[in-house]
């Protein structure tokens, strides 16, 4: 039986740490616009997959950080290619079994184009690729549709792991190496379908370097770690139960190509919180926080993850696609010509980091002087600070697509 190999490779540098932006204020904002036409049920669906995959792989002791959207994303191009009772499967976890193929397609690209297009600021960059066996009989519309819907690169499959891991090491700023074996590819295997993601965006008000300090972590065991700081505004909740906050990335638009980070730290620890925690949950949250003015302290942190996501997406309802005798992708390879082929493995491997200094590239091309906010006489701002295992979401802010999710239990 052949096989097809999945690799998705995420990649987050956040960059804080910067003063000023070079851009005409007067630069007509549709410069940077993407006039998109998303289908409403794709997004909805996809945040409803964003949780349901985060909340299988998550472990409460452990870091954890995936992009949804990237593993949503590369089982598209899959999805394409199947027929029957596995596409039907795979429609159901990904959550698009109401949409017409065309329809999904054609909004897929729609969403991709609106969450990369470029600004001054926020970067964003999302690739896709095919390594296909030569002389091996793919179909013509398979390969033209990941071309064309999901602007995949489509190339020979080498014959060793080697120019995959150059392919993710540059689509991901050199940050994700080694994602396979560099040594020679299983002569069983027909294809290696690839996403890569690479997001890089400054705070919209960036924490002082001279204000980060060593402060106690709450997490596995209590732990000294890299507190950053910042007095001003931001959105956030204060509760018994709960902390939350958001924070902007730095966009010239309220709206369109912006990104926010928000934070989730309840009081009784992660486990609990999970179980009611949902789409309509996340919602009312962010629609209950108030902007004022705080002292905010938030964790400086760098994450990985390696995970293998055939078992789980097995366990969501997805098994037939994994099993080399039922596997259907007659949409995808000529099988009156071949044997059946079936996905053997999916692998995704992500890192990010958070920090108050920004990287040369982001120093080059984001730099905006903004002034703080003046406290009012005799107020003293409330403390939120981020000292225990807390929940984190990147989200795009007009379609809210979750980019990035994950959970922060052990900075060190």
């Amino acid at each position: 039986m052949k096989k097809i190999i999945f690799i998705l490779a995420t990649i987050v540098i956040i960059s804080i740490f910067i003063f000023y932006i070079i851009y005409s204020p007067d630069s007509p904002k549709e410069d940077f616009m993407f006039d998109y036409n998303v289908n409403p049920e794709e997004i909805h669906s996809a945040k409803d997959f964003s949780l349901a995959i985060f909340f299988m792989l998550v472990d409460k002791k452990e870091n954890l950080f995936i992009s949804p959207y990237g593993i949503h994303s590369a089982l598209s191009m899959a999805y394409a290619g199947a027929d029957g009772e596995t596409k039907e499967e795979m429609a159901n976890v990904l959550g698009i079994s109401e949409i017409e193929l065309e329809d999904f397609k054609k909004s897929s690209l729609e969403l991709k184009r609106h969450l990369e297009q470029a600004t001054k600021e926020t970067k964003v960059s999302i690739a896709n690729a095919l390594f296909l066996k030569d002389n091996y009989p793919f179909l013509e519309n398979f390969k033209k549709d990941a071309e064309e819907y999901f602007e995949a690169k489509i190339d020979y499959l080498p014959e060793t792991g080697k120019p995959i891991n150059e392919w993710v090491k540059e689509k991901t700023n050199n940050k994700i190496k080694d994602i396979i074996d560099s040594g020679p590819i299983d002569e069983m295997t027909i294809s290696i379908l690839l996403n890569a993601i690479h997001f890089k965006a400054p705070w919209a008000n960036e924490f002082e370097k001279g204000k980060t300090s060593k402060r106690v972590f709450y997490g596995n065991r209590e732990m000294n770690v890299d507190m950053m700081e910042r007095e001003g505004y931001y959105k956030h909740l204060i509760r018994e139960d709960l902390k939350a906050v958001t924070i902007n990335y730095k966009s010239e638009f309220d709206s369109k190509g912006s990104y926010s980070f928000h934070a989730f730290m309840p009081e009784k620890g992660l486990a609990e919180f999970y179980q009611n925690f949902d789409i309509e949950t996340f919602n009312q949250l962010k629609e209950e926080m108030e902007n004022d003015e705080i002292i905010l302290r938030a964790p400086k942190f760098k994450m990985e993850s390696n995970l293998s996501l055939v078992n789980i997406l097995e366990e969501m309802g997805m098994e037939k696609a994994f099993d080399m005798r039922e596997a259907n992708f007659s949409n995808m390879v000529d099988i009156e010509k071949t044997e059946n082929i079936f996905i053997d493995e999916i692998i995704h491997k992500t890192f990010i980091e958070i920090d108050e200094e920004g990287t040369e590239a982001a120093a080059a091309t984001v730099m905006m002087m903004e002034s703080e906010s003046i406290s009012e006489p005799g107020r003293k701002p409330k403390i939120l600070e981020l000292n225990k295992p807390f929940l984190f979401i990147i989200e795009e802010v007009e379609t809210e697509t979750i980019l990035f999710i994950g959970h922060l239990v052990d900075p060190s």
